[in-house]
């Protein structure tokens, strides 16, 4: 334990006496009462723990409580709760029993313990550091009033805390108190923690993002203008052959012919049920030359997974091939054939007639759903082309750009891999799925392409760096890497640097909702256990708040809410998810603006203004970039017959900021199998793999009694 002591100013000391004499409150429990709620507001959680020593100040007579708290509750209400001799509410006594004893009570709380202790002569036996370190607990606040005036003495667990961050506590634990005295009869739940100059300087610091307002918001028009002017020059290239810019838009108007003879209208959604390769691109052109939307569906799917998609979207077409057509469910669509050449050669080459509009949707993602029904995410094409111009500027892509198109092809990353290139002149290289797999093929191919720019997740780079030893020679061409989908570490971005030293490496912090934020790595910034995932992109704003939507200040964890025309549109058919994850703009902005995505993710603003990246709110997990709602595995479990209860948990990788070069969660599932029923771990696996893609696979599944 170590301690730091600071007098209460004036200010603060004067508006907290002068509040509890009118509400006829003592200055002990009035500054208990803002000390307690305060704890409640920097952790936000609903449970706090504060310890406080006996009347008499011996070091053997504590008090445990623990306050309720009430969301629309004033200040001034729950100070009228507090006893007014020892600011406690409903104390549970622990006279004359160890300290051991003490600890072990506060700590069946895995919440949060503090201590507070007030004496004009506290004897220093109670608070001292050997005391606190015993009960374990991690912050302690003793005032003492002297001829000086109040003095606050913070006692923390460097563990738990560094100086640095208890001296910005310090300053919040009196803005705060000073915000509580101003408004004592409103809910305390909405008195910010930051000073009315920082809630004007946070947002537009955070989010002055210098954006282009005079990009395009025309999708189509921002890939024609290349078909326009490079025409011969190659716009896609697999393991199959190339096209032309010509070739790929002449080959996308004959499908979206097609389309539109077979009557679809501005709105539907086609889905396309292709692997990666040529066919991929003209389709998902085809179909927004048409007027529709596409949804990009993986080919090696389980039917049951395909057909929960199907169930949440009604797709009255379905473009695949005919060597595929074997993997789909039986749903009332129409299959349209692209390897059948008795239409595609029928259609007509000319540019389609129908407008496309920025507001017109463009494309459909799923990704997982806690109730185990898919969550279909539905981007305009004014969002895209948003999204678009932001990362070709922060990747720096251009004429001279080889994208390598890796993910998979469900992803937004996948989109990005295919689209940036053509929306400026450069061309991407499809990469088959075996090649991916497989690390020396992938630098082989990568190489033999010249790519220049990928994008992928931090455990595929890993295994990069294992399987090639001189990988800045081999990929000479490559210097744009552009990380996503998973925490990056310092040690595999100091790794990157010695190996690459002449690349650059992009940390980019985003879901398939929408890129949010991006860090350029610089070789000579130590970087800890975590790379921060940086500054808002352009045409995006970031907001970092607590549960009850307050701005949080530098250094606290709040909720990432998100906002600007780069993200999603909204989630398909699904009312009630937009009413609770899209809340209108608390901070008066309108247009793009107007509105906050709710993440569901946590960061911390950080004293240089970038943000770190410090975990999730509810179950979702990422697993090898993908979004994973432990939920829906739970919910899928559950339906075997012969289980009767069943638990999904995320095993997180050891915290080894050195040598920690990947982060990897591993999935496992827990079973309860019902009276009288036999079932081993792999046959629930196996039903498993029946439902779910592989991604969302446990990697182990255990039986218990």
């Amino acid at each position: 334990m170590q301690s730091y002591a600071i007098l209460l100013s004036d200010t603060t000391t004067f508006l907290l006496k002068r509040l509890g004499d009118a509400k006829r409150i003592s200055f002990q429990a009035t500054l208990m009462g803002a000390y307690q709620v305060f704890l409640r507001r920097l952790e936000q959680r609903s449970r706090v723990v504060v310890l406080m020593p006996g009347e008499n100040g011996h070091s053997r007579e504590w008090t445990i409580s623990e306050p309720d708290f009430t969301a629309d509750e004033s200040f001034t209400e729950y100070l009228l709760h507090l006893d007014h001799s020892l600011g406690l509410g409903n104390p549970i006594a622990l006279a004359d029993q160890p300290l051991s004893d003490i600890g072990g009570v506060a700590n069946q709380n895995p919440h949060f313990q503090a201590a507070f202790g007030f004496r004009d002569a506290l004897p220093p036996t109670v608070f001292s550091l050997q005391t606190l370190q015993t009960i374990s607990c991690p912050l302690a606040l003793q005032i003492v009033v002297d001829f000086m005036g109040v003095c606050s003495k913070w006692y923390y667990d460097p563990i738990h805390y560094g100086k640095d961050e208890i001296e910005r506590l310090v300053t919040r634990f009196e803005i705060f108190c000073q915000n509580l005295t101003i408004e004592p009869d409103a809910p305390y739940s909405r008195v910010s923690l930051v000073s009315p100059a920082e809630a004007q300087k946070i947002p537009v610091t955070l989010n002055d993002t210098g954006t282009d307002d005079s990009r395009s918001d025309e999708l189509l028009a921002m890939f024609e203008t290349w078909v326009d002017r490079i025409p011969e020059s190659v716009a896609v290239a697999s393991q199959n052959g190339t096209l032309s810019y010509a070739e790929l838009e002449l080959r996308a108007n004959q499908i979206s012919h097609e389309l539109q003879s077979a009557g679809v209208q501005e709105g539907d959604v086609i889905a396309i049920f292709l692997e990666r390769g040529l066919d991929l691109v003209c389709a998902q052109l085809g179909v927004l030359k048409s007027g529709a939307a596409f949804a990009a569906l993986d080919s090696r799917a389980p039917k049951d997974a395909l057909n929960r998609i199907f169930a949440a979207v009604d797709c009255p077409i379905i473009l695949t091939l005919r060597a595929l057509a074997s993997g789909l469910p039986t749903v009332p669509a129409r299959i349209f054939f692209l390897d059948d050449p008795t239409w595609s050669v029928s259609q007509p080459m000319r540019h389609p007639t129908t407008p496309i509009c920025p507001d017109d949707p463009a494309c459909i993602l799923f990704t997982s759903g806690s109730t185990g029904h898919p969550k279909a995410v539905l981007y305009l094409h004014r969002n895209l082309a948003a999204r678009f111009s932001n990362n070709v500027r922060v990747g720096g892509v251009n004429r001279a750009t080889v994208f390598a198109q890796s993910s998979p092809i469900t992803s937004i990353d996948a989109i990005d891999e295919i689209f940036l290139p053509l929306v400026s002149g450069g061309r991407t290289v499809i990469l088959p799925y075996e090649t991916v797999a497989n690390p020396r093929r992938l630098v082989a191919c990568l190489s033999a392409h010249q790519v220049t720019h990928m994008l992928l997740v931090p455990s595929l780079l890993r295994v990069i760096f294992s399987a090639e030893e001189n990988v800045d020679k081999k990929l000479s061409a490559l210097k744009n890497w552009m990380i996503g989908g998973e925490p990056l570490t310092g040690a595999l971005t100091r790794e990157f640097h010695k190996k690459l030293p002449n690349a650059i490496l992009i940390n980019y912090y985003g879901l398939t909702e929408g890129d949010a934020s991006y860090h350029v790595t610089s070789p000579a910034f130590e970087y800890a256990t975590s790379v921060p995932i940086g500054r808002p992109a352009g045409n995006t704003k970031i907001y970092l708040l607590d549960e009850y939507l307050n701005l949080v200040p530098e250094g606290q964890a709040g909720e990432i809410y998100l906002a600007g025309d780069g993200l999603f549109y909204e989630y398909f058919n699904c009312p009630e998810l937009n009413a609770e994850r899209w809340i209108s703009n608390p901070f008066g902005s309108d247009g793009s603006y107007a509105r906050l995505f709710r993440t569901g993710d946590m960061g911390r603003l950080r004293p240089d203004g970038e943000i770190e990246y410090v975990g999730r709110r509810d179950r979702m997990v990422k697993v090898r970039g993908f979004r994973v709602e432990l939920g829906e595995v739970e919910a899928l479990l559950s339906q075997y017959p012969a289980v009767d209860q069943c638990v999904v948990v995320a095993k997180q990788p050891a915290a080894d900021g050195e040598n920690c070069l990947v982060q990897q969660i591993q999935i496992v599932a827990y079973a309860v199998l019902k009276h009288g029923e036999t079932a081993s771990s792999q046959d629930l696996r196996d039903y498993l793999q029946g439902h779910l893609p592989d991604y969302a696979l446990p990697s182990l599944v255990l039986t218990l009694d």
